[in-house]
């Protein structure tokens, strides 16, 4: 997850990645995280465990730090870490700052 990927480089490449016919219909979870972050880390082995939960589900990781990974924290306001945007279809569903398991495996339910 914490890879350098292509579309998310910006925005438009996101969203074109988000609408693609391999990924129609699949939520995807971008968390903003950093290396240095505190609950980041905490919430990263519950997060594992949701990624085998829900294996059609895409969990991706994107790192503020990274200057390839900029115009797309910009583009979803991202002020506080970890910061989950669920998105499913090229429209942003809701977005939950921090780390609460219970809030996130209740948005895990209720959109996937």
């Amino acid at each position: 997850m914490s890879e350098q990927l292509a579309f998310l480089a910006s925005y438009e490449n996101f969203k074109n990645y988000s609408t693609c016919d391999d990924n129609k219909n699949r939520l995807i979870i971008l968390k903003f995280t950093a290396t240095w972050c505190g609950p980041c880390k905490k919430i990263q082995p519950f997060i594992e465990t949701k990624k085998k939960e829900y294996p059609n589900n895409i969990f991706i990781a994107v790192d503020v730090d990274n200057d390839h990974h900029q115009a797309l924290c910009n583009n979803f306001s991202v002020q506080a870490m970890p910061t989950f945007i669920f998105y499913k279809n090229g429209v942003l569903l809701h977005t939950l700052v921090g780390s609460n398991e219970k809030d996130i495996d209740s948005k895990l339910k209720e959109l996937s």
